[in-house]
Order: structure tokens, then sequence, then C-alpha cells
């Protein structure tokens, strides 16, 4: 069962106390923890003027949103080895609707999956307009190919991709804090994000 966020509460005030610094948001990886509801009530009792690291969850937005600074995750290490590539939009717009079968088998609109057989002849790059290395010298087929035959050079090329895009996420991110849009940012992502949720039994169906 998860922990309360009230029995929580006493570690986290000990946490606020000197010399403790920084405060470390742990074991957020848990399914059966919320994010959002155990980092809002961790970062109230903390000081300003403490960095507040969250280790073990891909959602950054939510956390950025209940005040986190710091993020340690091992989410691109996990897509890497599962054959995902980054391809989610890094200002929460999507220009164009994919292809059913995308949608199907290879994509679930933020990551495609370069194992599946679609990308077997496809020579374009993992995401047009992107400018690292993998994706200016080479194709969703050749990486493909290199998945299917267990070579290594398919995680080295899948990670220096997904490293460039969630490093230029984050970029994104600090830009629109630096603006004040950080939360019409969010907003669109989430409401993005609930569209596609909604796409495959409409696009199947049709």
């Amino acid at each position: 069962m998860a922990p309360s966020l009230t029995a929580s509460s006493g570690s986290e005030n000990a946490a606020a106390r000197p010399p403790f610094s920084p405060q470390i948001l742990n074991g957020l990886s848990l399914k059966e923890l919320h994010l959002a509801g155990v980092a809002q009530s961790s970062t109230k009792v903390v000081t300003p003027i403490k960095l507040r690291l969250c280790k073990g969850k891909k959602e950054v937005l939510q956390g950025i949103a209940a005040g986190v600074d710091l993020f340690d995750s091992a989410y691109i290490y996990h897509l890497t080895l599962g054959g995902f590539a980054l391809t989610f939009p890094l200002d929460g717009i999507v220009e164009k609707q994919p292809d059913a079968h995308l949608i199907d088998n290879a994509s679930d609109m933020t990551k495609i999956n370069l194992r599946a057989i679609v990308f077997r002849k496809d020579t374009s790059p993992i995401l047009e307009g992107c400018n690292c290395y993998t994706c200016l010298n080479h194709t969703k087929a050749y990486i493909n190919h290199l998945l299917n035959v267990h070579e290594m050079l398919a995680q080295i090329l899948l990670e220096i991709h997904n490293t460039y895009h969630y490093l230029g996420f984050f970029q994104s991110i600090r830009e629109a804090i630096k603006v004040g849009k950080f939360q019409q940012f969010h907003q669109k992502f989430v409401e993005e994000r609930r569209n596609h949720l909604t796409l495959p039994t409409s696009a199947l169906s049709s």
C-alpha cells in the first residue's frame, strides 16, 4: 500500500531543517504514488533556498508545476533499451495526425517503436527537423535493421537522439519559465496528450 501524505510529513519536516540540503524526493517511480500530490506536499515544507531533486519519474511537467528544481531519471536509458525514440513536439503542438497503422502498431504519439516492421523500409530520419547526429546521418530503416540484428550501435544511435530531444524539451521548459508562460506550456502538453489518448479509437474505426 502506498504511504500516505500525512505519514510522510514527519520525514519531510526533518529534511527541511539544516544541514540537510538539497531535499531529494525519491521513490516516485512506484506506480501507486501520485507524483503531483507527493511532490506538492513535500515542497511545501522545504525552504525556498533549498534545491528540490526528484528521482525516478518521467512526468517532469507535473514535478516542475509542484516546485521541483532538478530531475534524476533513467527514463532515457529504459526508452533506448526498449528500442523507442522520442518524437513528441517540443512546443506541445502536433501539426498533423499520424496514419492509423502507426498509432496501432508503432507509436503512442510521444515516441515510436523502431523495432516495428512498419519502419523496415522507412528512409526518413527518426524526427524531421531534428539536428541530432542520428537524425542527420541515419534513417529509421537502418536503426530498425540494427535493432533486429541486435547490433550495439542501435542503442548508441537511439540514445544520442533521445538525449538530444529530451534536453531540447528541458530547454523549451526553461524558455517558457523565463517568459512567464510555463502554465500555458504545461496546459498545451496536457491537452495534446488527452487528444492523443482518444485518437486511436476514432482513427481506427474510420
